[in-house]
């Protein structure tokens, strides 16, 4: 995730505002892709999929854009099938918010 430093230009306070905005975009997008866990076709589920894939890639996070990446291919998937990607993806934004706390570009939420 070295991108989100590059990004900023070495500037520690836009580091911050790119970051934060990548944990407030991530989490109003996995809400949303929540709400598309419906068995059979989704487009809204390949559209949420695809932006939250190029805000990974903004901040250089490549496991989650492969996430991401699998996710669009489940433009007509099971829920059940949504649900369990969606874990992974969870999972992945929580170890990124983490690496984000260990490097002082962000502050834990609690």
């Amino acid at each position: 995730m070295k991108m989100i430093h590059a990004y900023a230009l070495g500037d520690r306070e836009r580091e911050r505002h790119v970051a934060q905005l990548f944990l407030e975009h991530s989490g109003d997008t996995m809400d949303e892709l929540r709400d598309c866990c419906v068995d059979g076709v989704s487009k809204r589920w390949y559209e949420l999929a695809h932006q939250l894939k190029g805000s990974a890639a903004s901040i250089g996070a490549q496991k989650l854009q492969d996430l991401c990446n699998t996710a669009q291919g489940y433009i007509a998937e099971s829920a059940q099938n949504r649900l369990s990607l969606i874990d992974q993806m969870q999972k992945e934004i929580e170890r990124i918010e983490q690496f984000f706390i260990e490097r002082k570009i962000t502050r834990s939420a609690a």
